[in-house]
Order: structure tokens, then sequence, then C-alpha cells
């Protein structure tokens, strides 16, 4: 019966952490890139959260190198481009940064990934999304809950791709940073679970993302 009531389940999680997936990015670039622009030392620790699936307290911080107020003048132009439906010469123009890319300190690497993924993603590329996340992770200079950030994104495409298991080991890599799970986080964790078989595990995800969606007066939909 548990078992059922998860299936059930199933598809009022998948439409939560799906649609915000896109969102999550949206903030998280559009924010941190305000912040950049006031070339503030401090800039590693301001890396934007979405309530639902990163609203965590991180165990660890590191410090890391700012953004360069050119280069957020870059990415800021690629998202103006993006936002206009010009993904083309939002990709282009990202090209011609990526030309330069030994100039980029780490944290500026990750962050012209991370707009390559952004880009492709609203493009449905999935493939080309899920690489450039991977090439966003491989800078470990970038500040550790942007990262974090990439992970849980990361993670979720490749559930989009069917490799619940690459998903699952991001999640509980993810998991380790984090104090606690947000709902929707919760909810997408426990879909992954199912999804490798882990029932036992699925399901104290899905109760507790249940439990927390009643505390806060909404209701569980189906």
């Amino acid at each position: 019966m548990r078992q059922l009531s998860l299936m059930a389940f199933s598809w009022w999680s998948y439409g939560l952490w799906h649609k915000s997936l896109q969102s999550v990015w949206l903030i998280t670039l559009v924010l941190s890139l305000l912040a950049a622009s006031l070339v503030n030392p401090a800039f590693a620790d301001q890396t934007a959260s979405d309530d639902a699936t990163t609203t965590n307290t991180y165990k660890t911080r590191k410090a890391t190198a700012t953004l360069s107020l050119k280069f957020y003048q870059k990415l800021q132009q690629v998202m103006t481009l993006n936002e206009q439906g010009d993904s083309d010469a939002a990709l282009a123009e990202l090209d011609k940064l990526k030309d330069r890319l030994d100039h980029y300190n780490g944290h500026e690497k990750a962050r012209l990934w991370g707009a390559y993924s952004f880009v492709y993603y609203g493009r449905e590329e999935f493939s080309k999304t899920a690489f450039a996340y991977e090439k966003a992770l491989a800078e470990q200079d970038a500040p550790e809950q942007l990262r974090n950030d990439m992970r849980f994104n990361l993670a979720q495409i490749y559930y989009i791709q069917q490799r619940y298991q690459k998903s699952l080991e991001l999640l509980e890599n993810w998991l380790r940073s984090v104090e606690t799970a947000g709902n929707e986080a919760s909810v997408f964790i426990g879909q992954v679970y199912y999804e490798v078989g882990k029932f036992e595990q699925a399901i104290v995800f899905v109760e507790r993302a249940i439990r927390t969606t009643r505390a806060q007066g909404e209701p569980v939909k189906e």
C-alpha cells in the first residue's frame, strides 16, 4: 500500500521539481551577477538559493576569487539575449568568452559553464546541459555553495535523461553538504530513490515533504 501511494505521489513530485529547475538557475545567476557588479570580496558567500531546493545551511565555506566587473557585464549581456529569445546569439557570446577561458579564474569558469547550461536547458538540449554542468563542477575553485547548487541541478538533468543512479550519487553528495533538504528537494530525492528501487528511502523523503506541505497549510496534490 505504501509503495502504491508513493507511485501516485510521483506525478505531483515530478511537477514540482521540474517546474522549478529553470527558475532556480535564473534566480541564482541573476542575483549572483548583481552581487558581482559590486566586485565584493565576500561574493563567494553570496550565491543565491531557491527556497524550495536549497534553503539550507551549508556546512563548509571557502574563500574563492570574485567575478570581474567586465566578466559580469558579458554574462549580463548573455542573459539579456537569452531572455529576448535569441539563444543562438547568447551562445555565440558565450563562445567568445570561452575563447578566453585561460584568462579566467575558477569561479568565472564555473559561471561561464553555468550560463551555457542555462541556455542549453531552455533549448531542451539536455545532453549539452549536462556536459556544461559537468565542466562547471570540474572547477574546484568555484564557491562551494555554487558547486552544490550545480550538483542538485545536474542531478535533475540526469533524471530527465533517465540516468537515475548518477542522479542519486550527486544527490547523496549534495545531502552531505547541507543541514536539511527543503521541501521540493525532498520530493525530488524521494522520486530518485523510487526510480532506483530503494523504496524505504523514497518513502522517508516523500513523507517528509508531505508533512512539511501540510504544516505550511498547503494541499498535497496528487
